[in-house]
C-alpha cells in the first residue's frame, strides 16, 4: 500500500503568522484525505513561544482527526527549544523524511 505524505518546509522562523499557515496547511491536508504530515524544519533557525503554541495545538488537532504530524530535520535553536520545553516526547521527531517513511510503513 502506498502511503501519501505531505511535507511543509517553513523557512527561517516559525512565528505566529506562519505557524497559522502551518496549521491551515495541516487541516487542509486532512480534509483532502492525507493523514501523514511532516513538518521539515531544516531551514528554520528560530521558533518563538506563539509559534510553538500553535504547533502544539495543530498537533493535537491532527491527532484527534486520526492523522500523524511529525517534525524532521531539527537544527540548533529549534532542537534546543523542543528539548527545553520538554516536547521531544510530545512531537514525533525524525532525522529526515526517509526515517519518517520507515516509521509509518505498514
Amino acid at each position: 500500500m502506498m502511503l501519501t505524505i505531505e511535507v511543509f518546509k517553513p523557512k527561517h522562523c516559525v512565528l505566529y503568522h506562519n505557524a497559522v499557515e502551518i496549521q491551515s496547511w495541516a487541516l487542509n491536508c486532512l480534509d483532502a484525505g492525507c493523514n501523514y504530515l511532516l513538518l521539515d524544519l531544516q531551514n528554520v533557525s528560530f521558533i518563538d513561544s506563539s509559534g510553538l503554541g500553535i504547533l502544539v495545538s495543530t498537533f493535537e488537532s491532527v491527532r484527534r482527526r486520526g492523522g500523524i504530524l511529525a517534525l524532521s530535520s531539527l537544527q540548533g535553536q529549534v532542537s534546543m527549544i523542543i528539548e527545553v520545553c520538554e516536547l521531544s516526547d510530545f512531537f514525533p521527531t525524525y532525522a529526515n523524511r526517509p526515517d519518517f517513511e520507515r516509521a509509518i510503513a505498514i
